[in-house]
């Protein structure tokens, strides 16, 4: 599966290859634009990304410490 950030990579890719064949510079000027606006959602994505594994590690981490201590002491109150 191909994620979000490669295809705004792709995108930014094909925009850049624009703006050099532009002959008109307002062409050029609103493809270097385009480019650093795909850019721009590459990365937002990817920090997306990275902060949702990390968020999702973080509850996984959190639920095996919680049912460790709960095995640990079969008689207490999960609820607190």
């Amino acid at each position: 599966m191909v994620d979000e950030a490669s295809l705004y990579r792709e995108r930014a890719d094909a925009e850049r290859r624009n703006a050099d064949a532009a002959t008109l510079d307002n062409v050029r000027i609103r493809a270097e634009r385009a480019e650093a606006a795909w850019a721009a959602m590459a990365d937002r994505s990817d920090r997306t990304r990275i902060q949702r594994q990390e968020r999702e590690a973080q509850a996984v981490a959190a639920r095996t410490a919680r049912d460790a201590d709960a095995a640990a002491n079969p008689d207490s109150d999960p609820a607190g």
